[in-house]
């Protein structure tokens, strides 16, 4: 295999000391990689309690550990912002603005979309085209605007009323910690999920939506019922990629100590 070949490459090439092996999602076609940088690996760092349940299944020696992802507040997301000037390209026709940022991928539930559609609101996607076509929905309140480079993300989350991750449930969104959340979040907006184990153990910062029904009427209730979005802004900022930082700098102090 090519790339187990890479990595044996490499690690003759660097001659680490020590190596973390840092696994952040659940892809399927990456396992078949996975045993070499175990076995090169002196410790394993996950971002999910579902992928740290499996791996440590899987590796029952290894030291593993859960470091999440996080907000970087770089983004100015949870400052407040002046301007009050509306992006030309976000719908301008009064309806509520449901916000969903990210890849547009086989792993959105497009059955919950089009009933989402059914409502008086309007759906603005930012994102690109990852295996799944924005083509296919035929509505004249859904608004694709594509790809935005993330420092652009503080002009559009102000407008939005309510932010949403409607993904499937199956074995790679089920693992999946969501930096989209701690973005909605750090906005300060409410944060709609279909029912996955990150964003449960987010709650009550995220909704939990457990059926397409219940997503929907908890999008419209959030819509007209903001609720507290300091308390939203405080969650983010307690989940930064500086304290993520914190947690990988002291494994690593581990292992440097060790070396000493």
């Amino acid at each position: 295999m090519v790339y187990v070949a890479e990595i044996n490459t490499l690690y003759k090439k660097m001659k680490p000391d020590w190596v973390i092996y840092d696994c952040v999602d659940e892809m399927e076609r990456w396992q078949r990689y996975e045993p070499e940088m175990v076995k090169r690996s002196n410790a394993i760092i996950c971002t999910s309690q579902p992928l740290f349940e499996r791996l440590r299944k899987d590796y029952p020696f290894k030291r593993i550990e859960i470091v999440r992802n996080g907000y970087d507040p770089d983004l100015s997301l949870h400052l407040e912002h002046a301007s009050s000037i509306l992006p030309r390209d976000l719908p301008k026709n009064n309806r509520p603005l449901v916000g969903y940022v990210g890849a547009w991928a086989p792993w959105i539930d497009e059955e919950l979309v089009r009933r989402l559609l059914r409502e008086k609101i309007d759906l603005v996607v930012i994102g690109t085209e990852f295996g799944l076509n924005y083509c296919s929905y035929g509505k004249s309140n859904m608004h694709f605007l594509g790809h935005k480079a993330h420092e652009q993300l503080a002009n559009y989350l102000p407008f939005f009323h309510v932010c949403i991750i409607p993904f499937q449930k199956n074995k790679l969104t089920a693992a999946v910690n969501p930096v989209k959340a701690y973005e909605y979040l750090a906005a300060g907006k409410p944060v709609v999920s279909t029912n996955l184990p990150e964003c449960r153990q987010m709650y009550p910062y995220v909704e939990i939506g457990h059926s397409h029904d219940e997503f929907v009427s908890k999008v419209l209730h959030y819509i007209h019922h903001a609720g507290d979005a300091s308390d939203r802004i405080r969650y983010a900022l307690q989940h930064t990629w500086d304290h993520r930082g914190e947690q990988i700098e002291a494994i690593i102090k581990e292992f440097t100590h060790f070396k000493r």
